[in-house]
């Protein structure tokens, strides 16, 4: 009776340490989950500087789930996802990060500087736009993520009531020079060359100077979205440029959420052909008129090529856990794998070779367009918004896309749009 009073006792002493350890294991983990709800919540969300410092902060901590409490609904959802469904991948591409300074842009330079699309259907009188070096440390460096001073404009608009952030995207410096709202720091002078030999060579440089990768379209992919090269002569002049003014790149990052995307690619962001993503992106954007109304497909095909290419080297979703220069929905263009067909592919290879940029100061730039769905019939001119069925109006107008491109992106009648040829 005594064995058994003590073999109880053992068991019962037993059973009660390892109900400690366990129960020690479970509060760690609770006290980590709790520890950031209640550093988010020290957080003063009526200024959204201390938003964005919390999410770097974040950062830091290597803490997702804290990181994701300084972001919009859209992008938490987003965020959980990628943790469910990437359980081998890391979550941050960032090992550290230190603000090294920051400033708020006037919302009609940050507009453009962000790369503010109407698919995203912000509420610009709730939106504000900053500017920030942010000196990053990482494992691995990629194009505009590297050891040092980084670059980004920072998007945070109210969301019920409270400042979140949308989105960090990397805009045109040399831009944001030009307008004089630059940092005219040592840093952004190295940014500007790397965004220069980005554009002009499809080379992505560190801060260093070092090519860590190349991204410039291979002969064989320009040939083959030149199958009928410049068969359509466009009725306005096409001015040539240098052979180096703008580089077409091979490939672009989609972050997929598209279910027949993810089905063939994975959940997360993945490389696309440049050119199979126009002709996957087409379809779903523009009516298929080209039997009709081939003009007006046509510029739909501008359209989709200039926006992808332009966020390619400025790539829009710029932070964790996205890294990608496109989504596949709304929030930018519509992409589908295997939605390409022949009508629409002829469409992207009739103007094969060609592309739209506009002088700054004294050189031709890329610079962001857009296309909505519009209406049939005339307007939005000069608007810098392409209206999807405007251009079927004016294709039955007789009009060519290179009149429709001028219509709906020159910023004025003294300030044209350029057509290049690559």
């Amino acid at each position: 009776m005594k064995h058994q009073i003590r073999l109880t006792a053992v068991l019962l002493i037993t059973t009660f340490l390892i109900g400690i350890v366990i129960t020690g294991f479970t509060s760690i983990a609770k006290a980590s989950t709790k520890e950031s709800v209640s550093l988010s919540n020290t957080t003063n969300f009526d200024d959204p500087i201390a938003v964005i410092k919390g999410m770097i902060q974040a950062i830091n901590d290597q803490d997702p789930y804290e990181y994701m409490n300084y972001f919009t609904n859209s992008n938490r959802t987003a965020m959980t996802q990628f943790l469910s469904n990437n359980k081998s991948e890391s979550f941050f591409k960032e090992k550290e990060a230190k603000l090294i300074q920051i400033k708020e842009l006037p919302k009609e330079v940050g507009v453009v500087a962000a790369g503010i699309s109407p698919g995203e259907n912000l509420n610009l009188d709730d939106t504000r736009i900053f500017y920030a070096e942010i000196n990053f440390k990482v494992d691995k460096e990629d194009k505009w993520l590297y050891n040092g001073t980084n670059h980004r404009v920072i998007v945070v608009t109210k969301e019920d009531g409270s400042w979140k952030i949308v989105r960090l995207s990397v805009p045109s410096i040399e831009y944001l020079k030009d307008t004089g709202n630059g940092f005219n720091s040592d840093a952004e002078n190295i940014a500007v060359k790397i965004e220069s030999t980005l554009d002009k060579k499809g080379q992505i440089m560190n801060m260093k100077g070092a090519v860590i990768d190349n991204i410039a379209a291979s002969e064989k992919q320009l040939k083959d979205e030149k199958l009928n090269a410049r068969a359509i002569e466009p009725e306005i002049s096409i001015d040539s440029t240098a052979a180096d003014e703008h580089t077409r790149p091979s490939k672009i990052r989609v972050y997929m959420t598209n279910s027949v995307n993810i089905n063939h690619y994975g959940s997360g962001t993945y490389p696309v052909d440049f050119g199979e993503y126009v002709y996957n992106v087409l379809p779903n954007e523009w009516g298929d008129w080209y039997n009709t109304a081939k003009t007006a497909v046509q510029a739909g095909a501008i359209a989709v090529k200039m926006y992808g290419w332009y966020h390619v080297y400025h790539p829009k979703w710029n932070f964790s856990p996205y890294y990608a220069d496109v989504q596949d929905n709304t929030n930018d263009q519509v992409y589908k794998y295997n939605s390409a067909t022949t009508n629409f592919n002829k469409a992207v290879n009739d103007v094969g070779g060609i592309g739209v940029d506009i002088l700054s100061g004294s050189s031709y730039v890329l610079f962001e367009v857009h296309h909505v769905a519009g209406y049939e019939g005339p307007g939005g001119q000069y608007s810098g918004t392409m209206w999807q069925y405007g251009t079927l109006y004016w294709a039955k107008q007789g009009k060519g896309y290179t009149y429709m491109c001028h219509y709906y992106w020159d910023r004025s009648s003294t300030q044209p749009i350029h057509f290049f040829y690559y």
